[in-house]
């Protein structure tokens, strides 16, 4: 059921991967394809916010709750996010036949997400990530104690 928690839910961490996936970018090499990556990463955000921080903001939380219920959310993006862009590249890679059956493509699954996940530990990353997801969970407990 649409409510107004899952609305600011949504558009907060909507917000937010378009932000950290511009960091992300700027990180990466240069001669990095991103392809869909920043419309992927958004719609993720959207989803996630949508269902897994929403739908637990009903404004009975504290400021305290609400903020590890929104570092929660964006753990839940980033391991979505970053598991949807190996397996895209993994993808890739087997359609240029560069692995020998389908278990190679699928094992080549988790070296592909930790160089991805390499990519997420600089320290403005994080702090990007932690306060965003602080305050996105701060707006969404708001939002769902004002507009029961």
């Amino acid at each position: 059921m649409p409510t107004a928690a899952r609305l600011i839910g949504a558009i907060c961490l909507l917000i937010l991967a378009f932000v950290v996936s511009g960091m992300v970018q700027e990180v990466m090499p240069d001669e990095t394809n991103f392809g869909w990556m920043l419309p992927l990463n958004m719609v993720l955000g959207l989803l996630v916010g949508w269902t897994t921080l929403g739908k637990r903001a009903d404004g009975s939380l504290s400021h305290g709750n609400a903020a590890v219920m929104g570092i929660t959310a964006v753990a839940v993006l980033v391991f979505w996010a970053v598991a949807l862009q190996a397996g895209n590249e993994a993808l890739r890679l087997s359609l240029e036949r560069r692995f020998d059956g389908p278990m190679e493509a699928l094992l080549s699954l988790f070296p592909i997400a930790g160089d991805y996940g390499q990519h997420l530990l600089h320290m403005h990353i994080l702090w990007t990530l932690a306060v965003g997801g602080m305050l996105a969970g701060i707006f969404t407990n708001m939002a769902g104690r004002r507009w029961r």
